[in-house]
């Protein structure tokens, strides 16, 4: 009769060498755990709306440069400062348009300075002059306004901010060169801070 020690001992042989070979082949590859789903499987819908949902950084921006034309030209790529428009855009327009500037002296009302802004951005000649080499451009079509603007909110670094979803400080940098925007110090009536708020939101809902 065989002796039950030995018995034993072999059982216990296999049970390691099995456990042992699954072991190996679950952290080979060849056989991946089995890991099971939520109880709940709406857990995983509502995970995935949330990450659809969050907005890319391209969306961001572009929402932000919507507000930025909104607030200087009413979305008009060929209007210059004070309502007048252009019609050439194979260049900068380049028309001085006179008005007060309180911050000269001189009598209330009685034009003192001009501005060359121009476009959707209401992007002046200097500043045209500072940022078209650097894209290689000459002309002023609506596609190159909208790439002097990412170039301008870039050097500021509002597209940063905005992409970090700090949409209050995207505003406040890009008030260094838009008067519109809300923290200008320009003197020219910046819109409320909860106006562009509620207008960046808008833009940014119609890309979802």
């Amino acid at each position: 009769m065989d002796n039950p020690f030995w018995i034993i001992f072999a059982a216990l042989g296999a049970l390691v060498s099995y456990s042992v070979n699954t072991f190996a082949a679950y952290t080979s590859g060849d056989v991946p755990p089995y890991i099971p789903p939520p109880s709940d499987p709406q857990v995983i819908f509502n995970a995935i709306d949330e990450v659809v949902m969050q907005p890319d950084a391209q969306s961001q921006v572009n929402a932000l440069l919507s507000v930025i034309r909104q607030f200087e030209s009413n979305d008009d790529y060929y209007i210059l400062y004070g309502g007048g428009h252009f019609s050439d855009d194979s260049q900068h327009p380049n028309i001085r348009v006179p008005f007060y500037n309180p911050r000269r002296a001189g009598p209330y009302g009685v034009a003192n300075d001009y501005s060359t802004a121009a476009g959707a951005y209401q992007i002046n000649k200097p500043t045209y002059d500072t940022y078209a080499p650097r894209l290689g451009v000459t002309d002023f079509s609506p596609a190159t306004q909208d790439m002097l603007a990412y170039v301008i909110l870039n050097d500021v670094g509002a597209d940063v901010a905005v992409a970090n979803g700090d949409i209050a400080q995207a505003f406040q940098l890009a008030s260094k060169k838009w008067a519109s925007m809300p923290g200008s110090t320009a003197g020219q009536n910046p819109q409320a801070l909860q106006v562009a708020l509620n207008a960046y939101q808008q833009y940014l809902n119609q890309q979802a």
